[in-house]
């Protein structure tokens, strides 16, 4: 479940990039629950662990790289550079007007919580 949540996290920061084309009769739905039981062997005990930035960065590109595989994306790295970007400005206004941080552990734990 946190690994789906990642993966459809990363999947919706590129859709607002405006950088995600699903090709046709594709579902988005289906492709992220297919990424996700891809990328668990790999990243999925590190996640459920101790999620660090970095590790989600990696997670991230990996996931913006398969996206370009299946053909919903062009450029994994502008994707992610345009998407991270638009976060981090908007994280960084609301953490200035007195917000909380949204990482990916604030995040999951609520998730986890729910």
């Amino acid at each position: 479940m946190l690994m789906r949540f990642a993966v459809a996290d990363t999947v919706r920061r590129i859709r607002e990039a405006r950088r995600l084309r699903w090709p046709e009769g594709m579902a988005e739905e289906k492709q992220i629950d297919e990424l996700a039981a891809q990328l668990t062997p790999d990243f999925g005990p590190w996640l459920a662990l101790n999620p660090a930035l970095e590790d989600v960065s990696r997670l991230s590109r990996e996931v913006a790289v398969r996206l370009q595989e299946i053909g919903a994306v062009n450029d994994p790295v502008g994707a992610l550079a345009s998407s991270l970007f638009r976060a981090w400005l908007l994280g960084q206004a609301a953490e200035l007007l007195g917000a909380e941080p949204k990482t990916l552990p604030v995040k999951s734990s609520r998730a986890s919580q729910v």
